[in-house]
């Protein structure tokens, strides 16, 4: 190995938000490489006293800082949505056969309507106590009518509200 190879995969094998925290250089000694690094300490201390801050920039003048804190820590559930999406085979995030950009901005946007519709059934049915997995598992579990089995209650009437405020029973058989 090379003197420059080794600093190549010394530089690979830290991640890219590090790699400002080290010296490091190589040194041949009797015709072996030997590698010599250092943690910058000045700036270690400056990355982590930086550490649980996040600045927000944004033109809502008219809210205070605590509703732009609020909003800003609500984009969460946005993100835990897309997470769900990408385990569903409902939906799936990942383009599996999809290659060209214009299709995979077509997916992505297939998938976030698939969010809104799920946020919209919540919104109708008003499940604020129901997650977007929970609404998918009753769902998946509607079939022509509503069966009753051995569950709780409460399940039985979720299932049963669900049914009611969707308005599924215009599509049973008569």
């Amino acid at each position: 190995m090379t003197p420059k190879g080794l600093i190549n995969r010394v530089v690979d094998a830290i991640p890219k938000q590090c790699r400002g925290l080290f010296d490091y250089k190589v040194v041949e000694i009797d015709r072996k490489l030997q590698l010599d690094f250092q943690l910058k300490k000045i700036r270690d201390r400056e990355r982590v006293s930086s550490m649980g801050k996040t600045v927000i920039f944004t033109d809502m003048m008219e809210l205070a800082s605590r509703q732009i804190s609020e909003l800003y820590d609500s984009r969460n559930q946005v993100e835990t949505d897309i997470t769900w999406l990408e385990d569903r085979l409902l939906i799936p995030l990942k383009p599996t056969y999809v290659r060209k950009d214009s299709k995979i901005r077509a997916h992505a946007f297939l998938c976030l309507v698939g969010i809104l519709l799920y946020n919209y059934l919540l919104y109708v049915i008003n499940g604020s106590e129901l997650s977007i997995e929970r609404l998918a598992h009753y769902l998946d579990q509607v079939r022509l009518g509503v069966v009753y089995n051995a569950e709780d209650h409460q399940a039985k009437r979720t299932k049963f509200d669900i049914f009611s405020k969707l308005q599924l029973g215009q599509y049973l058989p008569e």
